[in-house]
């Protein structure tokens, strides 16, 4: 996941930067802001080839065009976004800006800037010419001012690279060394990137190419991206509710969707092939108190359902048959078991229909699944029951508060203010502003209070 995200002019935002732990919560008023806040994280993942283009509609929302998500709908004004990511022990920082296409009316990247420790690469459009690049770095790095002649760099650090890339995500499941290789090749060719490079400390004539280091900088910011979006999925607020049967699905890679949509699919597929992902699907929505079991059924037409036994000594149902929150939550659950340890999940309104007491179990889930699989977590929630017991957890050593970010949002007129809320060890709340103590704490307070006067 990403260390910090920070925005400037997107939506309701003039200007926001937050840090993101482990479990980041955004809560707040309705049309607080929220979801933008939530939306500008995914629309830079759903992006293709974001530092270049930016995807505004997409897989996981659709945002309309450049005026539905620049600031008081002024085109004039460009978008900033920017991210920090963290990779073998160096931290990146990448900005992109964007203005208004008038043709397309939609996002067209002015610059773009990744900064690492000691580097900064900025790179602007030049038409068909491709970019124009400069870099600025630490003058004490020899071997950036020893930069190889082309013939040599271009193989050498091509090698140094795929080596290094080799060692971060080399294990991972999906790797393709073909595929690497020719995204690395891509990366030196993309539309004359580092044609006419210039330096602000040394400039390197037309004959050289550029040093290890600075080849490093945008092949680990740009595969540091492709990873997070791979281990990322989004659960929206609006779910599609159960039906009776579904008709299955033959694609070979099946993921559950914004909506919910495909959770069903999943089941059957782990069904058919006798995955142990059913088993802890049960087992989960077990110990939650949503379902003690779930099969599926298939049926003829190449149709199937899915049947769910509420209770210990209820008989098996459809699942349009039982409590609507079960559909509501199953796609949250299948989603997070299928992207498996080190994934990170972005969820909308997870309380949605949900028995109090779910809602508090499942900041019980969270809790246990970051420590025990490393996963993170983004959470929009309302929920006084999920928070409360996040702050348990905290009290009880379950979590440590540098694990958990937590932020109230207002708004205010063309702008929206973030506060960082501390939950602490004792169990108090630092800088929480009135509103947070107004919608979930005040109705608490008043019934002691009240219960005492009425004593007296």
């Amino acid at each position: 996941m990403f260390e910090s995200i920070e925005l400037k002019n997107f939506k309701g935002f003039k200007e926001a930067q937050i840090d993101i732990g482990d479990l980041t919560i955004l809560t707040g008023a309705n049309s607080s802001g929220k979801s933008a806040l939530t939306n500008s994280i995914l629309s830079i993942l759903q992006s293709d080839i974001f530092r270049f283009e930016l995807s505004i509609n997409g897989d996981y929302v659709n945002l309309g065009d450049y005026a539905d998500i620049i600031n008081n709908r002024d085109t004039s004004k460009d978008l900033t976004l920017a991210y920090t990511l963290e990779l073998i022990g160096m931290s990146f920082k990448t900005t992109t800006v964007w203005s208004f296409d008038k043709l397309r009316r939609l996002p067209k990247m002015d610059s773009i800037s990744i900064l690492s420790d000691c580097l900064k690469l900025t790179a602007t459009p030049q038409g068909n010419k491709g970019f124009q690049v400069k870099i600025a770095y630490d003058p004490q790095l020899d071997n950036l001012l020893k930069a190889e002649k082309s013939a040599e760099s271009k193989g050498s650090n091509f090698e140094k690279t795929r080596n290094l890339y080799l060692t971060t995500y080399g294990k991972r499941k999906d790797f393709n060394l073909d595929t690497f290789n020719e995204k690395i090749e891509k990366s030196w060719q993309y539309e004359g990137f580092f044609e006419n490079l210039e330096n602000e400390a040394l400039t390197f004539s037309l004959l050289t190419k550029i040093p290890y280091q600075v080849f490093q900088l945008i092949a680990l910011s740009h595969f540091g991206l492709d990873n997070i979006t791979k281990k990322t999925s989004f659960i929206g607020s609006l779910r599609n509710g159960p039906e009776r049967t579904y008709y299955e699905n033959s694609k070979s890679e099946i993921k559950v969707g914004p909506a919910g949509e495909n959770f069903s699919d999943i089941i059957i597929l782990w069904d058919s092939i006798n995955d142990k992902k059913l088993d802890e699907l049960k087992e989960i929505t077990k110990s939650l108190g949503i379902a003690e079991d779930i099969k599926a059924n298939r049926l003829t037409g190449g149709r199937y359902e899915i049947q769910i036994k509420p209770q210990k000594h209820s008989p098996f149902s459809s699942m349009s048959d039982v409590g609507f929150g079960v559909s509501q939550f199953l796609p949250i659950i299948i989603s997070d078991i299928d992207k498996g340890e080190g994934s990170s999940l972005f969820i909308a309104q997870p309380e949605t229909h949900l028995h109090p007491s779910v809602q508090a179990d499942f900041c019980d889930y969270i809790i246990e699944q970051i420590n025990s699989r490393k996963k993170s977590y983004f959470i929009e929630t309302h929920s006084e029951y999920f928070l409360n017991r996040l702050r348990l957890n905290i009290v009880n050593n379950k979590i440590s508060t540098d694990k958990v970010k937590v932020y109230y949002l207002i708004n205010k007129t063309n702008d929206t203010e973030i506060h960082e809320i501390k939950f602490q060890k004792n169990g108090a709340i630092e800088n929480a502003p009135e509103e947070f103590f107004k919608t979930y704490l005040m109705d608490t307070m008043d019934i002691a209070l009240n219960a005492i006067n009425n004593e007296e």
